[in-house]
This record gives structure tokens, C-alpha cells and sequence, in this order.
């Protein structure tokens, strides 16, 4: 794997050379993106007196520009919002220290093997939240204190960081906050199917995407090419008790992904969004053609995070008002409307990087710039920086003001969330959201009937009871 790595070299160095090399968000994945996968940084002309930090990216979007389309339909980076690149830039003015992107598309597949190889090349890399936490402990180093934490945020804030086996330091730094887990919707096509905004109920939601579908548009846009927009499943699962880390409760169940838990209701209500008919019948190859989708008007929505507006927006086809994304709380599954307070934009320091000093500084200056983190849709969370509130939070915060949306706050994982992650990793259901994934694709919209959803229900219970036996819980 470290090999093969190695032979997409991908060099783009900032303050000299910027070094590039594959990734993609929080969730992104063009073809150029891709085409960079894998990719190893360094730098020939490095100083040593001031030193470098590599570091490995999944918001490609941030140093490549945001992608857009011409007239002709033909898809183009705007350079002109790199916006971490730049901040890069003047990071390098102000200190000296060079930074070497690297973009990665996936971090299990990319990132991951080389920390476990002990790589020193990797200093700083997001999207570490996929690391479990006894993975974390082996291969990320401190990054500040909990005391040194709590200087700089509000206690809630540092208490959903994930933290060390000791509790009193911080593994994984997230720098901004924002509302998540919602609907990011393109106005004139719920507007074409009678709707003005997103309706409050499940049953109200079913009938608006039917109407979309029958308008000949696709009512959400999934992507299943790949399985980590399957991830929204299990966060999306905490809105039918209302409260967070609803995903801990099937440690105490006998029933874990069928009806009797949050877990396993909110899979099935996807899996029969997907018997209705409302995701795309051929799936988008790639994430960012998918969002084109949204964007021009093809598809009403997709169930992410407000990550997605700012990269929705720009690719709206030119000379459209981009105000036509909108972002809204998810329907009510049952305990009302709600909203996950989140942390957000996670970053790890590699135990084995020569570079940590250089790595910390960067990381600690990234989180003062307000109007970066702004870019990316998210709001930053230090109390000694004033925040920049990008304007897709505006009726997020009404409908809480007026009471109609209640916000969930993210906490530090709990001991019961932490044994089933274990449960489902020995029951080789964890890696790749196989828990959601099995589920979802047992059914056939070719040969409708929910007699192999139902099998393979009984199937993962098992998996899991019985890893979950072995294990001593």
C-alpha cells in the first residue's frame, strides 16, 4: 500500500512549492480530486532553520478552489477560493514554516496504513473522527491540553473533543462549530412541487418527495457509489428519541437494527426512501457531479451537513442567484424538530511526525481565522475570536428562537457508545458503515419486498449479539 502510495507523487508546495496529493470532505470527491489519491509530500528546497508541516486534507475544495461550471457545461477550480491555501500563505510569511498539502479522497483506505506503518511523512491530517478511539490513542499525539482547551473554548465545546485514555488531553482537535445533520435543499424544486420550504413532519416529507419524483426530478440525492454518505444514518438516528449518541443504545438491546432501536428505525425509513423511489435510480460516479445535480436543479436535496452549502452554491450554473440553497433542520421523526450542535473540522497529529511544534502552530493559527473557517460553512468556535456567522444559519437560528427547533448538543462520546463501536469492529460491521450498508443495499428495487431487509436484520443481530457475548458486555 505505502509503495503504490508512493508512486502517485503529486507535488504543489505553498511559500515555495506547494505538494499535493489525494483526498476529499469532508466529503467531496471530483475526478481531479481522485486522480491525486495517495499522493506523498516533500520539498527539495526545504530550510531547515524554518522547517515545514505536511499536511494531509479531505476539504480538497479549501486549496484547490471550489469547483464550478462554464457556460458550456465544462467543470473548472476557481482558484480564487483556495481560501485555506492562502491562509497558508500568510502563515508562511508571518513564520517561516512551509506548508505541503496533501488532498486525500479516503482516510481508512490512504491515510490510515501509513499512520499504522509509523509513516513520518504525515504531520497534521483531518477527518481523523474515523479513527476509533483505541486507534486514536496508538497513532495520534497530543495536540493541547484539556486546561489549555478550556483557555480557549467553552466548556461544552472541549467536552465533546475526544481526549486520551487519561482524559487530560486533547487527540483530536475540531476548530469550528455548526449546525449538522439537516436537509440542504435547492428552493425551485420544492417550490415546483407546491412546497415553499421543507415541511415539518415525515409524512408531510414522504408526500413532498412523491411529488418531486413524479415531477420527474430526483427527491435526494444519496451517492451510494460510496458508503461513507451512509454515515448521516447513525447521526440522523439521534433525532427520533431526541437526544445525542442514540447509536450507544443498542449495546442494551436484543434487537439492535431492527425496530425496537433509534439505530434501526432510522436505517429502515432510508432503506424505504430508497423503495420509493426518492434516491437516484443511477448513481452519480462522483460526489461533486452529484452536487451539480442539486445545484442545477435536476435533484431537491441532500441530507448532510451545512458543510454542503458553501460548495452547492458554487456550483450553481452562472448567472443563477445561489440564494437558492437553502439549509433546514431535519422533519420531526417523532420527538420534534431538531438540530445537531456540533463540533466540527477534526484534525490529529501523527505520533510519529518529526514536525509537531510546526504542526501545532499551524493548527493554532487555522483556528483564529474566523473568515476561513467561515468559507468552509462552519462558524468558529474559539471565545477569544470573534466569529464570522455565514448567512445559511439565519433560519436555522429563527426556528430555534421561535421555539419550532430544538438544538441537540454533541457531547463526548459515552462508555456504552465506545463498546459498541468495539462490538461492531469485532463483528466486522464497523469499517466502511457496513451496519448501515448491508441493510440498505439488501434491498432490491428490482424485486420489491422487504423479506431480504428482514433476513438480513436477523443476520447482523446475531453478528452482534454474539461478538458482543465474546467481548464480555
Amino acid at each position: 500500500m505505502k509503495k503504490l502510495i508512493s508512486m502517485l507523487l503529486v507535488l504543489t508546495m505553498i511559500g515555495g512549492v506547494m505538494v499535493s496529493c489525494g483526498n476529499s470532505e469532508e466529503k467531496s470527491g471530483s475526478d481531479d480530486q481522485k486522480s491525486t489519491a495517495g499522493a506523498v509530500t516533500s520539498s527539495a528546497d526545504q530550510t531547515e532553520d524554518k522547517g515545514e508541516v505536511n499536511v494531509y486534507l479531505h476539504l480538497t475544495q479549501l486549496i484547490l478552489g471550489d469547483e464550478k461550471q462554464d457556460a458550456d457545461g465544462n467543470t473548472y477550480r476557481d482558484e480564487s477560493t483556495a481560501w485555506l491555501k492562502f491562509a497558508a500563505e500568510d502563515f508562511t510569511k508571518e513564520t517561516g514554516i512551509k506548508v505541503n498539502f496533501v488532498p486525500f479522497n479516503d482516510f481508512n483506505g490512504e491515510i490510515k496504513p501509513l499512520l499504522q506503518v509509523g509513516d513520518k511523512g504525515i504531520d497534521l491530517a483531518t477527518n481523523v473522527v474515523t479513527l476509533t478511539r483505541e486507534e486514536k490513542e496508538l497513532y495520534l499525539a497530543p495536540l493541547l491540553s484539556v486546561e489549555e482547551a478550556k483557555n480557549i473554548y467553552d466548556d461544552k465545546f472541549v467536552d465533546a473533543m475526544s481526549k486520551n485514555d487519561a482524559g487530560d488531553e486533547i487527540l483530536m482537535w475540531q476548530i469550528a462549530k455548526s449546525y449538522s445533520n439537516g436537509i440542504a435543499y435547492n428552493e425551485d424544486v420544492i417550490k415546483a412541487a407546491g412546497y415553499d420550504e421543507i415541511p415539518d413532519t415525515l409524512a408531510e416529507f414522504t408526500t413532498m418527495c412523491e411529488k418531486i419524483r413524479d415531477n420527474g426530478q430526483v427527491p435526494i440525492v444519496l451517492h451510494r457509489v460510496e458508503n461513507w454518505p451512509l454515515s448521516t444514518v447513525s447521526d440522523f438516528s439521534d433525532y427520533i428519541p431526541g437526544k445525542y449518541n442514540a447509536i450507544a443504545d443498542i449495546l442494551n438491546s436484543d434487537d439492535p437494527f431492527g425496530d425496537s432501536t433509534s439505530l434501526g428505525q432510522m436505517i429502515k425509513i432510508y432503506t424505504n426512501f430508497k423503495a420509493n423511489g426518492f434516491f437516484e435510480k443511477n448513481v452519480y460516479t462522483d460526489f461533486g457531479v452529484a452536487m451539480d445535480a442539486v445545484s442545477q436543479g435536476k435533484a431537491g436535496m441532500m441530507l448532510f451537513g451545512s458543510w454542503l452549502i458553501p460548495q452547492l452554491k458554487s456550483r450553481v450554473p452562472e448567472g443563477t442567484d445561489p440564494s437558492i440553497i437553502k439549509f433546514d433542520a431535519a422533519v420531526d421523526y417523532g420527538s420534534g424538530r431538531h438540530i445537531t450542535l456540533t463540533n466540527e473540522w477534526d484534525w490529529g497529529l501523527n505520533k510519529q511526525s518529526p514536525n509537531k511544534e510546526n504542526a501545532k502552530k499551524f493548527l493554532d493559527y487555522i483556528s483564529k481565522r474566523a473568515d476561513v473557517i467561515a468559507k468552509t460553512g462552519f462558524i468558529d468556535a474559539r471565545t477569544d475570536v470573534t466569529p464570522i456567522v455565514p448567512e445559511l444559519y439565519s433560519m436555522i437560528d429563527q426556528k430555534i428562537a421561535d421555539g419550532t427547533v430544538t438544538p441537540i448538543y454533541t457531547t463526548q462520546k459515552s462508555d456504552d457508545y465506545y463498546k459498541v463501536e468495539e462490538i461492531l469492529s469485532d463483528a466486522d460491521l464497523w469499517a466502511d458503515y457496513k451496519y448501515v450498508g448491508l441493510l440498505f443495499d439488501s434491498y432490491d428495487t428490482e424485486n420489491p419486498g422487504w423479506d431480504n431487509y428482514k433476513k438480513e436484520v436477523k443476520t447482523q443481530n446475531k453478528y452482534f449479539l454474539n461478538s458482543k457475548k465474546s467481548l464480555g458486555y
